[in-house]
């Protein structure tokens, strides 16, 4: 599919549509069309997900790390939060990292690391911080995110 100039394949598009459709209605359902990293802070205690879908969410980021060649930190302070992004507080920034380098799941920071790591990534999206020619390559990213979205329960 053939959007502003850039080939995207159908399944890129379709996952990307079906992150935004699941996004909208978790920022509807549980914080009033108005997510922030607090809010996600509090849900996280109340929240669950199931732990294979988070150990599959961190090593996808994980993975990103290494196809970028950077270190965590690097890639948590530049890809998830560039130069001109809002900067999270940082023990939200020592979450994400502590969640992309995830080796147990033991408590609800593992919860809100990946929330907040999908909030970073869905502001780079609609904040067009993300560059079309690199959509397909992150299929799997969106994938795994679905699942987490799609995962969550209450405790």
């Amino acid at each position: 599919m053939n959007i502003l100039g850039e080939e995207l394949e159908n399944r890129t598009v379709l996952e990307i549509g079906k992150f935004t459709i699941l996004w909208a209605e978790f920022e509807k359902n549980y914080f009033n069309n108005n997510c922030d990293a607090n809010k996600i802070w509090e849900f996280s205690l109340t929240h669950s997900v199931d732990n294979k879908i988070l150990k599959d969410f961190s090593k996808e980021l994980h993975g990103r790390t290494e196809y970028f060649n950077e270190d965590i930190e690097t890639y948590t302070n530049f890809n998830l939060i560039p130069q001109n992004a809002h900067r999270p507080k940082a023990e939200y920034i020592k979450i994400m990292r502590d969640f992309i380098n995830l080796d147990e799941l033991v408590n609800s920071d593992w919860i809100c690391g990946a929330l907040l790591c999908i909030y970073r990534i869905r502001n780079n999206l609609l904040h067009g911080l993300k560059e079309l020619s690199e959509l397909n390559g992150q299929i799997e990213l969106f994938k795994s995110m679905n699942s987490v979205l799609e995962n969550i329960r209450r405790k």
